[in-house]
């Protein structure tokens, strides 16, 4: 085997080369570790300290159950938590916080507002919390967090936080609710004007079609019944009328001609008497005054003078207008009382067909109010089913603006879902970072890696024979006998020497590092305060 393939062969360090490399390389070690782990601890001690005050909000459930008032304001718990942070976290808003708190004082002569805002938003942290255990996770709760270099800044911006918070979220609810009754309340004026309007339509539409309202249907029908029932018997009447007066101008007729309806020639009053006169005279000249054919003519005579004389006393009792008739009549009475009996009809036939005009006139109006009541009829049922419509509509609504009304009277004095601070929050008494010890710790872990790693360095461009086994990585070939290296006292001398300066110019260094960072960077009581963490 050639003494380089041993060599590539013989790369295993045993624990006695490990052992030895300390020994030769310890203060090679130690100068990185001490000088990186000093440098590490001026950075960690020079990083600011931030402060975080923290407060718990709860979201918290009706206290009135929701079968009785039920809220108007819903939605989920992450959803309003959102909104809410959304109206915190405006301009306006966290520049009050800036101008209250005097944030950020030697940042705000050389930032915008928007950058200062940028700042403040950076430091805000809002982390929501769900309720544990369950399958479906649902935020019942949710922590406002703000960090800053001053505890006290730190714990007065989260508490302005959390108040604002708690504002905003009842002044949001509060104003839902409101806008909801409002709104709805509006709703029900609108259906209620509407309403109002509607039976003004119906009042006038009635009045206007008065005459031809459904509920008159049956009225009409029964006027109309009654109507041509009146019409029929007028009709009657008139015919009635007219055969009389036919049957008095044939009389007239009769009477004019002196016979009667039989053919029989008719005689006047004056000549029944003159007639009876002369049968009396005859039966006087041939029986006695006791004679009962005499005595029957005579009282014949007697009953035709008081006609002849009631006629006479007739005539003189007469009107103008009877004694103008009886003068048409040629003076006969029988002729004058047939034409006066002839008017009397005529004036009833007028009069009944004047009736009967009327009544046909009413029963062509009744007829047409028939004819348009069912177009009334479809008229009104589409109001009223509008009337009907709109009157649901505003029952509906006027009963949701009560509950409305109720909603928000239940938000106004928070007995319904609200944010209840639970950990408010505090003054903090040592600052959450910089882990101090943490990075210190990881400091020295990584001066000694690099300490490992110059000392391996520098074994590997070491190219000098050490040993044994040196020997047998070089050539290849175990030596038979080994013959230590022999140490006379100047060497020892030296390499003691060399190693107590070596000590001391890395104890030196540190403790230079120590004393500059004590005056220039940090005195050491606040390192030792900070470390112990008493202090930011």
């Amino acid at each position: 085997m050639s003494a380089a393939e041993s060599g590539r062969s013989g790369l295993s360090i045993s624990p006695q080369d490990l052992i030895d490399i300390v020994r030769r390389r310890w203060w090679v070690f130690l100068l990185p570790v001490v000088v990186i782990f000093v440098l590490a601890l001026a950075v960690v001690m020079r990083l600011p300290a931030t402060y975080l005050s923290s407060g718990t909000i709860l979201i918290e459930g009706q206290q009135i159950p929701d079968s009785l008032v039920k809220t108007t304001v819903d939605g989920d718990a992450k959803e309003r938590i959102g909104v809410v942070r959304r109206l915190v976290m405006t301009r306006e808003n966290l520049l009050g916080i800036i101008d209250t708190f005097n944030l950020f004082p030697q940042e705000r002569t050389r930032l915008s507002d928007g950058e200062l805002i940028g700042r403040l938003r950076s430091g805000i942290s809002i982390q929501t919390l769900s309720s544990p255990g369950s399958k479906k996770s649902k935020s019942v709760a949710f922590s406002v967090s703000y960090e800053s270099s001053s505890p006290d800044t730190a714990y007065a911006v989260a508490d302005e936080l959390v108040r604002l918070f708690l504002a905003e979220n009842f002044r949001t609810r509060t104003e839902r609710a409101s806008e909801t009754t409002a709104f709805l309340s509006n709703e029900a004026d609108n259906l209620k004007a509407e309403l109002d309007q509607i039976e003004a339509g119906i009042a006038e539409y009635k009045q206007r079609h008065a005459d031809a309202l459904p509920e008159h249907l049956k009225l009409h029908m029964d006027m109309l019944e009654r109507v041509q029932t009146g019409l029929d018997d007028l009709q009657l009447e008139i015919k009635s009328a007219q055969d009389e007066l036919r049957f008095l101008d044939v009389e007239k007729a009769a009477v004019t001609a002196g016979m009667d309806a039989e053919g029989v020639a008719i005689l006047t009053p004056g000549q029944e008497l003159t007639k009876a006169e002369s049968e009396l005279r005859r039966l006087q000249g041939l029986y006695s005054d006791k004679h009962p054919d005499v005595r029957r003519q005579r009282a014949i005579v007697a009953s035709l003078e008081n006609k002849v004389q009631q006629e006479l006393s007739e005539q003189s009792s007469m009107s103008e207008e009877e004694r103008q008739l009886l003068e048409s009549a040629d003076g006969n009475i029988d002729v004058a009382r047939i034409e006066a009996r002839m008017k009397s009809v005529r004036e009833r036939i007028d009069t009944l067909e004047g009736r009967a005009v009327e009544l046909e006139q009413k029963q062509l109006s009744l007829e047409e109010i028939v004819l348009r009541t069912p177009e009334v009829q479809r008229g009104l049922a589409i109001l009223t089913r509008d009337y009907e419509n709109t009157e649901k509509k505003f029952k509906e609504v006027t009963s949701k603006a009560m509950e409305a009304r109720m909603a928000q009277a239940l938000e106004e004095d928070e007995q319904a879902e609200r944010f209840t601070v639970i950990d408010p929050p505090v003054r903090p008494d040592a600052p959450y970072k910089p882990n101090r010890k943490k990075l210190l710790l990881l400091a020295f872990v990584a001066a000694c890696v690099i300490g490992a790693g110059v000392v391996f360095i520098l074994e590997m461009l070491d190219r000098k024979i050490r040993g044994p086994r040196g020997v047998e990585r070089l050539l290849g070939e175990t030596p038979l006998i080994v013959i230590p290296y022999v140490t006379v006292e100047t060497d020892s001398d030296a390499l003691k020497v060399y190693r107590q300066r070596a000590l001391l110019a890395s104890i030196g260094l540190g403790i230079s590092l120590l004393v500059l960072m004590h005056f220039f960077f940090m005195p050491m009581t606040t390192v030792v305060r900070r470390l112990l963490g008493m202090e930011g």
